[in-house]
């Protein structure tokens, strides 16, 4: 008895031809993202392989560096699912939700895109798996915008390998096959996440409490560049070094509010000028009183400079679509079927 594969998407430039490869590798994602080349120079890196396991995307792809905006015109159309992204070589720095990111290879990052997703990706391979919120039973008003499983964890460790096992047969994969696949694949998930938990918070201490009302209160007033552990310390009713403890773990207060201070200026940079100006107008409007500093400090955490980002979302367009546009199987038709 002969049985069906499960579906699959290759290319390359052995396919479409080198000159049309970023121009084919830009049609088939643009259903999720809008993309830019990273510099001036063409591209013929951009390889793609995707197989349509039920109702999961697993996918081996190789692109040039370049960013990544899924952004508001994207979530107009269905977008319920979550993107899994292991970084194989390369890296990427970016923002989802408000929140940053750091994908290197050897963890595990997750995403929910229903969100506003922007990045800027150096040269580099990723494996992947996108998935619908129902499958793992994911809430994108209960649960985290992000989730990352941190290189060297027995965890992180066995969710690459079941990733990289799916990956080693889906060539063989049929789809009598694919259901089971999907079960196995969405239950460990599930699980690694924590999603059933999630559902019953457990009650904070009164230290978590405080220092998230710091935290919501520091985001109130980024712009004010006289905000710093004193202010807190007043403004609370309690003393500096217990300011200084509650945010010990993730760097200081100096640190937590210069990282702040980027991440929501990535935010309103990749919104364009037409919104919050220039980028000078951005950097003073966050407490940046010197452009160069902004400027450097900016290019250290993301990767790329502010004025790339503010041009991220302009338009681009394919130098010959007739050529390069792929017939079918189409990756965006297979993002809507999933959602």
């Amino acid at each position: 008895m002969v049985h069906d594969l499960v579906p699959s998407i290759i290319l390359d430039k052995s396919i479409v031809g080198e000159k049309h490869v970023f121009d084919a590798w830009r049609e088939q994602v643009r259903e999720c993202y809008d993309i830019k080349l990273g510099s001036d120079q063409p591209s013929s890196r951009e390889t793609l392989k995707a197989w349509l396991i039920d109702s999961l995307i697993f996918s081996d792809v190789a692109f040039s560096s370049q960013s990544f905006s899924h952004c508001k015109s994207h979530l107009r159309n269905s977008s319920d699912y979550l993107s899994l992204q292991i970084y194989s070589k390369g890296r990427c720095r970016g923002i989802v939700d408000n929140i940053s990111f750091d994908m290197l290879p050897g963890e595990v990052h997750v995403f929910d895109f229903s969100r506003e997703f922007n990045s800027f990706s150096e040269s580099s391979g990723v494996f992947g798996v996108v998935l619908p919120h129902k499958a793992i039973g994911y809430d994108p008003g209960q649960h985290p915008a992000y989730f990352k499983f941190p290189s060297g964890s027995p965890i992180t460790h066995l969710l690459i390998e079941s990733v990289f096992a799916v990956l080693d047969r889906a060539s063989q994969i049929t789809t009598d096959e694919a259901g089971a696949i999907r079960e196995g694949f969405c239950g460990l998930l599930k699980g690694l996440l924590g999603i059933t938990s999630l559902d019953k918070p457990l009650s904070p201490k009164l230290g978590k409490l405080r220092s998230d009302a710091m935290k919501e209160y520091l985001e109130k007033h980024l712009a004010d560049p006289d905000l710093n552990v004193e202010r807190l310390s007043k403004q609370f009713g309690v003393s500096i070094p217990t300011v200084y403890r509650d945010f010990a773990e993730i760097g200081g207060v100096s640190h937590y509010i210069m990282q702040r201070r980027l991440d929501h200026a990535f935010s309103r940079l990749v919104s364009g000028p037409s919104r919050y100006g220039k980028v000078q107008d951005v950097s003073m409007n966050l407490g940046f009183e010197d452009p160069a500093y902004f400027s450097r400090l900016f290019r250290q955490r993301f990767g790329t400079t502010p004025t790339f980002v503010m041009n991220m979302n302009v338009s681009g367009h394919a130098s010959n679509p007739g050529k390069g546009k792929l017939k079918t199987p189409f990756l965006g038709d297979w993002f809507k079927s999933i959602s």
